[in-house]
């Protein structure tokens, strides 16, 4: 991070940037709603990770510590298979923040419609392969007793396709300027 600051004072990019807290606790008025839009993008990522690690809990409340184990281990599985939907949202925002400082709106729907198909597609692949190899996996790597969460795992790995087919709608919307929709 020093090095970059460093480099960015070094190459003028800095010019006329305020370091003083005055600047920080109110934005210029050439960004306004920057304050709004860094919260309400906090709140999002603070409560995706909060019900990340309540659902496990509230599972062994109602069904009790060994349903609870499988859910998790289900849930562990199927959540794996959306971390490249988080590496293609980094990858894909900075085309839809060209668009949109372009102006080029029309262009945002075939740009989900086209990653979602391909996301999509990908994940229905996994679904099948943990169809077919699911109990072999969890036998193998969680031990005989996990194999019973095949049926949780194959309900969450559908539900992780849904989300990895609309993952250009966070960043889309992010570019928009609209990060209170998700």
């Amino acid at each position: 991070i020093v090095m970059g600051w460093r480099q960015a004072w070094k190459s003028g990019q800095l010019a006329g940037f305020d370091t003083g807290l005055r600047a920080w606790l109110a934005p210029p008025m050439r960004h306004p709603g920057l304050w709004r839009f860094a919260i309400l993008s906090n709140l999002h990522v603070t409560v995706q990770t909060v019900t990340g690690y309540l659902t496990p809990v509230l599972v062994g409340a109602l069904a009790g510590p060994a349903q609870a184990g499988l859910f998790k281990i289900a849930r562990d599985v199927a959540t794996a298979i959306t971390k490249p939907a988080e590496l293609l949202n980094n990858s894909v925002y900075p085309e839809f923040a060209r668009l949109a400082s372009q102006g080029q709106w029309r262009a945002f729907p075939k740009l989900i419609l086209r990653g979602g198909l391909m996301a999509g597609g990908a994940g229905a692949l996994l679904i099948v392969l943990a169809a077919l190899a699911g109990p072999v996996f969890l036998g193998t790597f969680f031990g005989a007793d996990f194999v019973a969460a095949q049926g949780s795992m194959l309900l969450l790995c559908a539900a992780a396709t849904l989300t990895i087919a609309g993952f250009a709608f966070d960043p889309a919307l992010y570019a928009m300027g609209r990060p209170a929709i998700p």
